[in-house]
């Protein structure tokens, strides 16, 4: 999300928190230099690597245990969506937290990440 255009982030996090809430992730999918988490037909694709707020530790993806941790959240229920001008954070029911930096410096594209649903895409 262009951190340029307050309305449009705000409005964004609004559309994903109106529909990813009660949804379940289906799949997880590491491709080479970016991850694309499922949730039964709508999809984020994270460009930033994001953090992963366990109950126990921050992970990120150069943790051993990430990838694993990640796999775990495959059918757990979706609580909030958030987001600010620095993350963008979907929280689960189990307490862990999928945290994607919004920052400039940590980009490698213009987009953080990529919300697909059925009925919009959020950039």
């Amino acid at each position: 999300m262009e951190k340029d255009n307050d309305n449009d982030t705000m409005n964004g996090f609004a559309i994903m928190n109106a529909e990813l809430p009660g949804n379940r992730i289906a799949s997880v999918m590491f491709i080479m230099d970016y991850l694309i988490v499922d949730f039964d037909g709508t999809s984020i694709s994270y460009l930033v690597w994001p953090l992963l707020d366990t109950t126990e530790d921050c992970l990120n993806e150069k943790d051993v245990r990430y990838r694993d941790e990640l796999c775990k959240l495959i059918g757990v229920e979706v609580e909030t969506v958030s987001g600010d001008a620095d993350f963008f954070v979907v929280r689960f029911k189990n307490g862990v937290c999928i945290r994607c930096s919004l920052q400039w410096a940590d980009r490698v594209t213009p987009e953080a990440f990529v919300y697909t649903s059925r009925n919009h895409c959020v950039v």
